[in-house]
């Protein structure tokens, strides 16, 4: 009797201990799925919970001053601003330059020409036959540049001829302010306006009058202050003088071609 009712006390206590002990792990649905790219090695890190995300924002764009080539993750490597090269014809200066210095202009300041040559000399003379002959030519004008381009001068022109039926050599110049031209970096064109005067050279009658002058030339080296040039210039002038020896009424006219040079 005593047995039967200790048995029926132990028999609820052993199922009270079975259903409080360890539960099966597939069992249970309410427990979380293991992640199967989580190690569960002994000594591996965990991963952090939470990683950097990637910032799309300029202000983030700076680049590792050790490295320009490379940059943090997260990051975008800031790129170089792009170059071009200068037009074609233009040298424009470089960072690298220490000092830019602009160029001078071609023409300015003072400039001086001479120049001597060949030519000829037409004589229309009013009491007498028109003649031709050749005559040596020269030329001299200092002055200045008004503009790069443009130059003013005082010049004397002069020429030398030996007329038939004359005692004497008989001089014609003209001098006067001269106006130079350059419509390219080697053409130039002149015009001038001045005195003209007409004397034999065994004689100390002169005859005057207003005379004129045109010229064209080209000049070889057109760089550089100093330059030589070629160019073909003609004189005119009328003289009327009865009272003189000279004894001379009509027109001169002259056509020379001159070597020369000229300060640039």
């Amino acid at each position: 009797m005593r047995c039967t009712a200790f048995l029926v006390l132990l028999l609820p206590a052993v199922a009270f201990a079975q259903s409080s002990g360890p539960s099966d792990p597939a069992s249970n649905p309410s427990d979380p799925t293991p992640d199967p790219t989580v190690s569960t090695a002994p000594g591996a890190t965990a991963p952090n919970p939470n990683p950097p995300q990637p910032v799309d924002d300029a202000s983030t764009m700076l680049p590792n001053p050790a490295d320009p080539g490379s940059a943090p993750d997260g990051y975008r490597r800031l790129q170089p601003s792009p170059t071009y090269p200068p037009p074609r014809g233009h040298n424009l200066p470089t960072a690298t330059d220490e000092q830019y210095t602009p160029p001078e202009p071609p023409h300015k300041g003072r400039t001086f020409e001479a120049g001597v040559g060949m030519g000829w000399q037409h004589v229309a003379d009013d009491d007498a036959e028109p003649f031709t002959q050749r005559v040596p030519c020269l030329s001299v004008g200092v002055g200045g540049w008004m503009a790069p381009a443009a130059a003013i001068t005082l010049r004397l022109s002069a020429i030398s001829s030996d007329p038939p039926h004359s005692s004497g050599l008989v001089v014609q110049a003209l001098l006067g302010p001269a106006l130079q031209l350059w419509p390219s970096d080697s053409i130039w064109l002149g015009a001038g306006v001045g005195l003209a005067f007409l004397r034999k050279t065994n004689d100390t009658d002169t005859a005057a009058s207003v005379g004129f002058e045109a010229r064209a030339g080209y000049t070889f080296n057109r760089h550089g202050k100093h330059s030589i040039n070629a160019s073909i210039e003609m004189l005119t002038a009328r003289f009327t003088n009865d009272d003189s020896s000279l004894h001379f009424t009509g027109r001169m006219t002259s056509v020379g071609v001159l070597l020369g040079y000229q300060l640039l």
